[in-house]
């Protein structure tokens, strides 16, 4: 890794980890709606009646992931550019990715107390760090 950026390494690694998570949300969200596909479903249309079957909760999950993240890896990006304090970009993407991860549980278990819970505290890490990062880039 670059010297520049080894200081910045957790939040590299969990970003990482973080993007290599929706890749498996997209694997299962796949696998599960093959697995219970009768010969019926047509493509492109969602799976699942509502809420309560699985096939829907892993496909909002994974298009749930594929709006927010895109947004938080941009701003770990401008984070570093900007050099940022590393301790908090490596903080920022540890809380992120914990609550990221939560939601994804939570989505997938049905358990939709926590999952607002966990969705709402990496929405409101994203926004408090774009605000940061923004401060650091205008003073």
């Amino acid at each position: 890794m670059h010297e520049l950026l080894a200081p910045y390494h957790i939040a590299l690694t969990v970003s990482a980890l973080l993007m290599l998570v929706v890749l498996l949300q997209n694997f299962a969200s796949v696998a599960v709606s093959h697995s219970k596909d009768d010969g019926t479903h047509v493509a492109g249309t969602p799976m699942g009646s509502g809420p309560d079957e699985l096939t829907f909760r892993l496909a909002r999950s994974f298009a749930n992931s594929l709006e927010n993240i895109p947004l938080f890896v941009f701003s770990i990006v401008l984070a570093i550019a900007f050099a940022m304090e590393p301790f908090v970009v490596n903080l920022v993407a540890l809380v992120f990715v914990a609550a990221r991860l939560g939601h994804w549980g939570a989505y997938a278990a049905n358990k939709r107390s926590l999952r607002s819970m966990c969705f709402v505290l990496g929405l409101f890490t994203n926004i408090g760090f774009v605000v940061a990062v923004l401060c650091k880039a205008l003073f």
